[in-house]
């Protein structure tokens, strides 16, 4: 049995249709359906992935034949989210939503440092870069939708938005007169804090499912014959 027809099957007895699959796992339906077909295969980390949602070992999906552990019964899958609930996690950390706002954001935090007299000297000079980043990144999310990626990771999601809300707080903050000197200089302080661990943010929640994903599969490669994992 192929790794393709293994989730077929498995995405069936679990009652998934190929869209509910594609949300739980951020790639395209398109994609979920070539893996199906055998016209291409899940990555490291979307194996790992798939093991969690299906309930089976990395080794089951890897390997050829039924020799690992089989998929469970029917009665036994567990209760997958309706429709909805689904389609409004996807719609709310779509690459498209959150990659915009940050793109937006970036950019007018971008014009407002270059332009000059309007901002504190100092503050034009740190948001400058701050902002390119922060707007470049957002296009870069946008961008993963191109390749098959349907929503963020929940804390990348959470730390665009972080860095989204924080550039524009400092673009308000740092207008000059607006504030006093003092009252201005504590404001940004805090939100250029903030937008860098929104950034950090960002970065951690797509890097680490990676790393992670290569430890569970280095840990099924050591195991010995008729050692299973636990997923």
């Amino acid at each position: 049995m192929t790794l393709g027809e293994k989730i077929q099957i498995l995405r069936k007895q679990h009652g998934m249709s190929q869209e509910q699959l594609s949300a739980l796992t951020a790639v395209s339906r398109q994609a979920i359906s070539k893996w199906e077909v055998g016209e291409s295969i899940p990555d490291v980390d979307n194996i790992v992935q798939l093991s969690e949602i299906f309930g089976v070992t990395t080794d089951y999906l890897l390997k050829n034949g039924k020799n690992a552990m089989p998929p469970i019964p029917l009665e036994d899958a567990p209760v997958i989210p309706t429709a909805p609930p689904i389609a409004s996690a996807v719609a709310s950390n779509s690459p498209k939503n959150i990659g915009k706002a940050m793109a937006i954001a970036g950019l007018i935090a971008t014009v407002l440092a270059g332009v000059p007299g309007v901002l504190w000297n100092r503050t034009s000079d740190i948001l400058f870069p701050t902002a390119l980043i922060v707007a470049a990144i957002g296009g870069a999310i946008i961008f993963s939708q191109s390749v098959g990626k349907t929503v963020v990771p929940p804390i990348s999601a959470f730390g665009a938005k972080f860095a989204s809300a924080s550039i524009i707080i400092i673009s308000v903050a740092g207008i000059q007169g607006l504030l006093s000197r003092h009252h201005a200089d504590l404001l940004l302080t805090a939100a250029f804090a903030a937008a860098w661990i929104g950034l950090f943010l960002v970065l951690s929640g797509y890097v680490a499912p990676h790393i992670k994903g290569r430890r569970k599969i280095a840990d099924v490669q050591d195991l010995r014959p008729g050692q299973r994992t636990d997923n």
